[in-house]
């Protein structure tokens, strides 16, 4: 931190009295209130910069995580998908846990996907993609998809979820992901007991 220091002369001209005394100590607190100011703004504009630089990092850090994450999904994703096709004899329990696995497969690709969006939004690149969804089938999906994981956790699991009369104009992959982390967040932190999705 920097110090200052300001220094008076007396005057031949202007002798020294309360009054100049009173004068020069407003002034002397003004400028002093006025320097720390400048300082705590200056504080302020490095701590700032330094903030920005660290998101940048972490973005930059997202980025490459995310594409890094992209070749072994697909590398789990394909042999999947060559036994569902490949083996008419899979017994109905075998191919419902390797429609689960393809399932879990795109739901972590689309969080790899959402830790690219870190880096489009710092540039301003992420633009959400509006359509016309059935919300409610949607996350009836998302639902049946997070099933398995509360039983095998050892929580009950309910939804409620109405039919509703119309589509409605979202981005998919936004809402997924909002639904999707509820659900996670559900499960990791409720030790007994039940979930509802409503």
């Amino acid at each position: 931190m920097a110090t200052h220091v300001l220094l008076i002369t007396a005057s031949e001209r202007r002798a020294w009295d309360e009054s100049l005394d009173g004068y020069l100590g407003l002034a002397a607190s003004a400028l002093g209130a006025a320097l720390l100011s400048q300082e705590e703004l200056l504080t302020h504009r490095r701590r700032t910069s330094e903030l920005t630089a660290l998101d940048a990092a972490k973005s930059a850090f997202f980025a490459g995580v995310s594409h890094e994450l992209r070749t072994p999904l697909a590398l789990i994703s394909a042999p999947v998908q060559d036994v569902i096709e490949r083996e008419p004899g899979l017994s109905p329990a075998s191919l419902q846990a390797l429609h689960l696995v393809q399932a879990n497969v795109a739901r972590l690709a689309r969080m790899v996907e959402a830790m690219l969006d870190f880096s489009r939004m710092e540039a301003g690149r992420l633009v959400p993609h509006l359509e016309q969804v059935d919300v409610d089938i949607l996350v009836a999906g998302l639902a049946s998809s997070f099933a398995p994981a509360f039983e095998r956790a050892g929580l009950g699991f309910s939804t409620d979820i109405a039919t509703l009369s119309r589509p409605a104009l979202l981005d998919r992959d936004f809402f997924e992901r909002i639904v999707s982390n509820l659900l996670t967040n559900a499960l990791k932190f409720t030790p007994s007991g039940r979930v509802r999705l409503r």
